[in-house]
């Protein structure tokens, strides 16, 4: 098996698997908008329309984002996107730690359970390093699967 392959293989490997992870996260939250937008209401940072709003657009940013890293033409956005949702829940963690808030991130839909921020950061950057591991990946290869 030579190199391209090789390399090809293992970014669709990691594609596949984030792909997957926020898309069963995105359809979670869309089987009930309402808890998730009073899991982001619970953030304390946006009023709480914008949280509404927030609990339709943002699942579905996860699904479409998720399908597009499944395509040679949208994988490029689609991580941009991947990136920035996971820069902007790291932040929204961080800054609800800092505060002293016990809120549950609400990334696989509304739990209600206590909060791991810890747990919550540290997935969050093994997921930011995977999207640079594709990134890294893709660039090295001179076909896309």
């Amino acid at each position: 098996m030579d190199r391209s392959l090789k390399l090809s293989l293992a970014s669709l490997g990691i594609r596949l698997a984030l792909a997957g992870l926020f898309f069963y996260a995105g359809i979670l939250k869309l089987l009930d908008p309402l808890a998730f937008q009073s899991q982001i209401d619970r953030f304390q940072l946006v009023p709480f329309w914008m949280a509404g709003l927030a609990a339709v657009v943002f699942p579905w940013m996860e699904i479409v984002s998720a399908a597009g890293l499944l395509t040679r033409r949208l994988r490029k956005g689609a991580l941009a996107w991947f990136a920035l949702m996971l820069l902007l829940f790291t932040a929204v963690i961080l800054i609800s730690w800092a505060r002293g808030l016990d809120v549950d991130c609400g990334c696989f839909g509304a739990t209600g359970g206590s909060a791991n921020y810890p747990w919550y950061v540290t997935r969050n950057s093994l997921l930011m390093i995977s999207v640079g591991l594709v990134i890294w990946l893709d660039r090295r290869v001179t076909r896309f699967p």
